[in-house]
């Protein structure tokens, strides 16, 4: 498989990010982006294929990149050339149904599947393992059946770095250990060196399993011992990199605590994006180009979860500043417009909201006839509430059916448009509102 070695890098205000594994210290400014170009031209968009991917035109004076209109068009302009980069790139065997050669040996293992002589596989897991997810481009497998822990987690890209861990770009996975016996796991082949020893904690928001130094581990290890508590819970209560993570915490004396006051929101007029399974395929390119949004994907969400959510995103960062709503591409049947609309009155009027209009192909499960109702019900909010727009995915994908890989999820390019889509949505919403806060 021919590799793109010239890639294109991106600075990110939230710090490095990491592409198939690539040892990266968390303080470093920069990163390559290249699990994205390393063969991954997807099966039905041959390299050789025209790809639409949107050009700005310019960005306006009320540009929404907190660092500025210069910065975010050069950030746009170097995505974009890193995937025209990427379309040049050749893999010495097509994707088939059978094997994905995109991946290498290594990655393959830490998904759990098994080695077909030319590619991963993508029928096959481990003996003893089944498929935790089979959709294209996401295929990973688990241990223990249906509830069982799996080798891959939906974890934030630059969450994935700050734990230390291996990111498996091409698939948008943390590499997790589903062998949930031990405490600590030495030489872990998810761990990105020199943190090379895997802490298995909860794999849950603000409690992921966290790689460390093996110096770090004994130390943790001492102090379990003399306090008569588990390595697991030390290393989580002295774990500041997650501290960050757990709302109404603050981390004073080597420990993570609960706050005495309220916080004050770590991020004013931040933008909270809330979508799911589209929006976590898109996360690291649409953070590429707005790294101060935080940017909420989870597979299989459905559209009525956007209260849940923002309660959420209220409890750690405060009121958002604007709102994206990429659900929808999981229809919930009897959800009425009427209880939308109520979900979105709980947002302020004056905050600026960005409706992304779904899409699934007729034919597929998730009750695809449903999007036709939902992207009417976003036309009509659009055009009655101030400051409110549309970004048209729907309309993207009928004008182009190669953005899908299985009439559903973006190809690993169409996760590129999907992310242009959206930024340049925003920005053309602001500036057509003249909001100028972001």
């Amino acid at each position: 498989m021919a590799v793109v070695v010239a890639l294109v890098t991106l600075v990110l205000s939230a710090g490095a990010t990491v592409a198939n594994g690539d040892p990266l210290e968390n303080d470093a400014t920069s990163f390559t982006l290249g699990a994205a170009v390393r063969g991954a031209a997807d099966a039905r968009v041959p390299a050789a294929a025209p790809v639409r991917v949107i050009v700005r035109s310019g960005t306006s004076a009320a540009s929404p990149s907190l660092l500025g209109a210069q910065v975010h068009e050069q950030r746009s302009t170097q995505l974009q050339a890193a995937f025209q980069a990427m379309l040049q790139t050749q893999t010495s065997a097509p994707v088939t149904a059978e094997v994905d050669p995109r991946i290498d040996r290594a990655s393959c293992a830490l998904l759990g599947r098994t080695w077909g002589g030319t590619g991963c596989s993508r029928g096959a897991c481990l003996t003893g393992h089944e498929y935790a997810k089979t959709g294209a481009n996401a295929e990973t497998c688990r241990i223990g059946g249906r509830r069982g822990a799996s080798y891959g987690v939906e974890v934030d890209f630059r969450r994935c770095q700050a734990l230390n861990r291996v990111w498996i770009g091409l698939l948008n996975y943390c590499a997790s250990d589903p062998h949930r016996a031990e405490t600590v796991v030495p030489d872990a082949p998810q761990c990105r060196a020199p943190y090379t020893s895997y802490v298995l904690l909860t794999e849950q928001d603000g409690g992921y399993d966290e790689c460390l130094r093996p110096s770090r581990v004994t130390t943790l290890q001492a102090t379990a011992t003399a306090t008569g508590r588990s390595v697991a819970s030390v290393a989580a209560e002295q774990s500041r990199t997650q501290c960050g993570w757990r709302p109404a915490h603050v981390y004073l004396d080597g420990r993570c605590q609960e706050a005495l006051t309220a916080p004050q929101p770590r991020v004013l007029n931040n933008v909270a994006v809330v979508g799911d399974s589209i929006t976590w395929r898109g996360t690291n390119e649409l953070a590429t180009l707005q790294p101060d949004w935080v940017i909420d994907g989870s597979s299989g969400r459905q559209i009525d979860a956007l209260d849940a959510r923002l309660d959420a995103y209220r409890e750690s960062w405060g009121e958002p500043g604007g709102v994206v709503l990429a659900l929808g591409t999981n229809g919930r049947t009897g959800w009425r417009e009427e209880q939308f609309r109520a979900s979105i009155d709980r947002v302020p009027a004056t905050t600026p909201i960005l409706l992304v209009t779904p899409f699934r192909e007729a034919g597929t499960t998730g009750r695809p006839e449903l999007m036709d109702q939902y992207a009417e019900w976003f036309g009509r909010l659009a055009a009655e509430r101030p400051l409110t727009c549309l970004a048209d995915w729907r309309a993207e994908v009928f004008a182009d059916r190669a953005l899908l890989v299985d009439g559903v999820h973006p190809t690993t390019i169409g996760e590129v448009h999907w992310a242009e889509m959206i930024d340049n949505s925003w920005s053309s919403c602001l500036s057509r509102n003249a909001f100028s806060s972001f």
